[in-house]
């Protein structure tokens, strides 16, 4: 009896309250009445910006008692978060929490922290992007909160954040989705070798500097790093920030897309990722290149206007700069070219990408100058083939030999005496066994065609005999033929 009193008491206070705002009143019924169809709960901010305070409160009792609530996304004024989390803090369901474009000040993530930390265990994504108002004390507040949770995505991209150090001071082990986008982060962790769960780190819009690329480092070369995608566009990174980020990369398998564009390093931050991609000192080397990275932006080379060269400050003259824009533009173009082999490499596929650089590159005369030139190594083929122990290379050559190829050149100009070397004998003798098998092969063949002929016209003559009866020509009932035609 006093449930269903408590229950009449609590519709009414629901009509009292929500029965003048009919863009919320049905969906928050539905949240009041447990619906468990009703997974996702969005409401915008021109739903509920006339909401009173004892509305919020209401609000938070209602989502804190649901079960079934996964996603909550809504706008809530800042003077309002205190009376909506006094009850949310509770609780049992939510995973996903959203509250984007909101002035939120310090004192209503305040009234949000004890909700974060009870909702730890359970809590999965926390989205409070494009708020111009979340400060680095804010962002701290929040990840000392969600310290030891399993926190898997945050978003905090276009807020006002310059120091995300305290991601050095908690334990969020389970994360593998940070956005920081467009912050003017300037204070970096230490290291973030710890996050090897992280997968996605966004950090395009930012001033994370050398401190933060070698912290980033760190985690690029650890061996448990599941790092798929790294976006470090527009943050003022120069040729040696640059040449960080690529020699971390050297034995990492798993970052598969890397933005570095609007950035201003140059020609030797551009060449430090080519070599990463393909390293022509030797072809052990460029067999061990790496294989796995398939997108790479990187700055594009400024086009030399005549009349603009005069209105800024560089001291090059506009041959120089042109001369400048052709090397980069080249060196791209060469890594473009190593992408493209990266991108054709697939769990399913049988291409092996270094194989395949060394055959594009490494035995293409053209392309091995040109590459030799740009990566400072002799070019000449001693160099190419000077770690091969001698007593290989005839064998080799015999390989190479049979059409003359560009390797075959290769061979013999680095040691011509090599062609007197090659065991002719032995090559004629494998050539005599290889066709003699054949032969037998196609002896047996004419052997047992030749018996079928013969059956065929043995019954032949058995139907003339028989006054020219038409007879099955097919093989009899469980006699196949050895050479009957297959798909």
């Amino acid at each position: 009896m006093m449930a269903a009193i408590d229950l009449l008491e609590e519709d009414t206070e629901f009509d009292e309250v929500f029965g003048n705002y009919s863009a919320t009143a049905s969906e928050t019924k539905r949240v009041q009445e447990n619906d468990p169809n009703l997974i996702c709960f969005r409401m915008s901010y021109d739903a509920l910006r006339h909401m009173p305070a004892n509305a919020w409160e209401l609000l938070g009792r209602y989502i804190a008692r649901n079960t079934h609530l996964k996603r909550v996304s809504l706008d809530v004024p800042d003077d309002k978060m205190p009376k909506f989390f006094e009850h949310l803090t509770n609780s049992r369901s939510i995973e996903d929490l959203t509250f984007r474009q909101n002035n939120f000040g310090v004192d209503a993530i305040r009234s949000m922290v004890p909700f974060l930390k009870n909702t730890r265990p359970k809590l999965r994504e926390l989205n409070l992007q494009e708020s111009r108002t979340i400060n680095t004390e804010i962002f701290e507040l929040v990840t000392e909160a969600l310290d030891g949770g399993c926190m898997k995505m945050l978003r905090f991209n276009d807020c006002s954040i310059n120091d995300i150090t305290s991601l050095d001071r908690c334990t969020l082990l389970s994360l593998h989705y940070l956005d920081l986008r467009e912050n003017n982060i300037t204070q970096f962790p230490s290291s973030l070798e710890k996050y090897t769960a992280m997968k996605q780190l966004l950090l395009g819009g930012n001033e994370i500097g050398l401190e933060g690329c070698q912290s980033i480092a760190y985690l690029l070369q650890s061996k448990k790093s599941l790092l798929i995608q790294l976006d470090l566009s527009s943050n003022k990174l120069g040729d040696r920030e640059g040449e960080i980020i690529a020699n971390s990369l050297k034995h990492n398998t798993t970052l598969t897309e890397l933005k570095l564009d609007k950035n201003p390093f140059g020609e030797d931050g551009c060449k430090a990722f080519l070599k990463l991609l393909n390293n022509v000192s030797s072809i052990q080397r460029t067999c061990s290149s790496n294989h796995t990275l398939r997108e790479l932006k990187l700055p594009s080379p400024i086009l030399p206007i005549p009349f603009i060269d005069i209105l800024d400050d560089d001291p090059r003259t506009h041959e120089e700069r042109q001369r400048d824009f052709d090397r980069i533009n080249d060196i791209q173009h060469h890594i473009k070219f190593a992408l493209q082999i990266n991108k054709r490499n697939r769990s399913w596929s049988r291409r092996d990408p270094g194989c395949e650089k060394v055959i594009e590159t490494q035995l293409n005369s053209k392309r091995r100058r040109a590459l030799s030139a740009i990566q400072g190594v002799d070019a000449t083929y001693i160099s190419l083939f000077g770690h091969i122990e001698t007593i290989y290379l005839p064998n080799i050559l015999a390989l190479a030999g049979r059409n003359r190829t560009e390797l075959y050149r290769m061979l013999l100009e680095i040691a011509p005496d090599l062609s007197s070397l090659i065991n002719k004998k032995s090559m004629l003798e494998h050539t005599i066994a290889n066709k003699e098998a054949h032969l037998i092969s196609l002896t047996a063949m004419v052997a047992s065609l030749s018996d079928s002929i013969d059956d065929l016209k043995r019954r032949l003559t058995s139907m003339d005999d028989d006054g020219g009866n038409e007879a099955d020509l097919d093989d009899p009932p469980g006699k196949k033929s050895k050479y009957q035609p297959t798909c």
